[in-house]
Parts: structure tokens; sequence; C-alpha cells
């Protein structure tokens, strides 16, 4: 039987959320095994075997699934008026062990806004104020926020209550900022939408956009709402957790989140 649909809620909703359905996610053991039978077994020259290896994304991967539906909306924030800001999932630790390369990191989201506003370019993911953003966790005591932000269903990060450590998010460099736009709702839309968004971007594609200056802010795609997430893959190190946060900014908006997911794989030695 399938499972039932979840409704969208002004509050955090238990109902059943199903993300896109895994693939078999090998460990560091798994990698070395196959990579000792192409070689030995198989006498492939080890070149040959990384190729097998990556042409089949047959690597190790970090992941983590939002299973609720929830609302963060603008007005909920405590601590900033009319300012949204919810951690809604933290990923576990990038392994150190044969850890040699982050290869990317998948997004997945389905979410949409409140449905409604003042705003012109409705319809599109111009001027609207509800998105998400991702940061990068670094530093002793961050698996407490990984815990927390599961067991709460999410933080708000605009309340001082909940001590929300943001020395912890590393500062991206040459900015004052610790977070990456990530994707923006379509404005004015109760059509939940789907989204997938891998970091880094093909060469190509990011080069279109940004020759495309009426469709590039510098940070993300006005078409397809998508941040670039220039530098992102490369601050990534063993240890540091992935957090997504949804945000809702101005009086009246909601980020609508049905669910989420994110994926990182990387390189062993």
């Amino acid at each position: 039987m399938a499972p039932p649909t979840p409704t969208l809620a002004t509050e955090p909703d238990p109902a059943f959320f199903s993300p896109p359905p895994p693939a078999h996610v090998p460990s560091y053991a798994d990698v070395v095994a196959v990579r000792i039978l192409l070689t030995k077994r198989l006498c492939l020259p080890p070149e040959l075997a990384l190729m097998i290896l990556s042409y089949g994304s047959y690597a190790p991967r970090v992941r983590a699934s939002l299973t609720y539906a929830m609302s963060v909306s603008a007005s909920a924030g405590r601590g900033i008026p009319n300012v949204g800001n919810r951690a809604i999932l933290v990923t576990p630790p990038i392994p150190a062990t044969g850890f040699k390369r982050t290869v990317s990191v998948r997004f997945w989201l389905c979410s949409c806004d409140q449905g409604h506003s003042g705003e012109t370019l409705q319809g599109t993911h111009r001027n609207s104020w509800t998105w998400f953003e991702a940061g990068i966790m670094r530093g002793e005591g961050a698996e407490v926020w990984e815990e927390k932000t599961a067991e709460a269903r999410g933080v708000d990060v605009t309340n001082a209550e909940t001590q929300w450590p943001e020395e912890m998010l590393l500062k991206r460099e040459g900015r004052d900022d610790r977070v990456w736009m990530l994707q923006r709702n379509i404005n004015s839309s109760t059509n939940e939408e789907e989204h997938v968004i891998e970091w880094p971007w093909k060469q190509e594609e990011l080069q279109a956009v940004q020759e495309a200056e009426e469709d590039f802010d510098g940070e993300w795609s006005r078409e397809s709402g998508s941040g670039v997430g220039e530098g992102f893959i490369q601050a990534l190190k063993p240890g540091d957790r992935i957090v997504l946060f949804a945000r809702a900014m101005y009086p009246g908006w909601a980020n609508r989140v049905q669910g989420a997911q994110c994926e990182i794989e990387y390189d062993v030695d």
C-alpha cells in the first residue's frame, strides 16, 4: 500500500514522507573490496578499475533525510521580527577513514511557499522570499546539533534560547557570511516542486548561466532558482557536517517543506 500523502501545516506535521528510494550505499570496506576484486582477481589495471568504479558511481556516501512535513513562517522568528530561519537537517560527519576528496553533494527538496503575495513576477523564482541555504558545521559538539535537529524537528536559529552555535559554521573564504544559497521556491505557488541540486555544477552548465547575465545573480540562477555552491565542495573536510536551513522573510511568507535529503559522495584512497 502506498504511504499517505503528507498535508501542509503551519506547525511540524509528523505525516509520513518518502524521499527518493535510496540506492545501495557502499561503505569504505565495500569500495576497497571491489577494487581488489577488479585488480587482483580480474587482473585489470588500477587506472581501469578506478574508471569502472567512477562510471558506476560506486563510492561511499553520507546521507541524511527529513522525513516529515513542516512550515517555516517569517512571523515565527522569535529573535528577529519577520525572519524565519530553521535548521531542518544536519548530516552525519564525513568519515576520516580513507577519505581522499569530496566528489559531489546532492540535495533533494520538495517545497512551495504560501501560494499568494503582493510581489511581481509571480510564478518565477524571482522576488521569492522563501528559500533554502546550506552551511558547513565544523568542530567538537556538532553531533549534539545533529541529534537536536532530528529530535526537535528542526531548530529555530532566530530563537536565542536555542543557543544555536553560529561560530561552528564555517566562514566562507573572502566573505563575511557562513551559508551558501541553495534554492529559492517559486513565487506564490501552492504546487509542491521537487528540486535536485548537485554541487559542483557541471562546468558547461555554470558557464552557460554566467554568460546569461540577466539570468545570473552571482550566487544563484534566476531561471532555476538554484545556487551554484561556489567553493562549497572545496571547503569540505573529514569530520564536517552539512546543515540545511529553511528560510522565510517578510510578513505572510511561509516556506512549506514536504521533505529534504542531502547526500555527500566522496573518493577514498
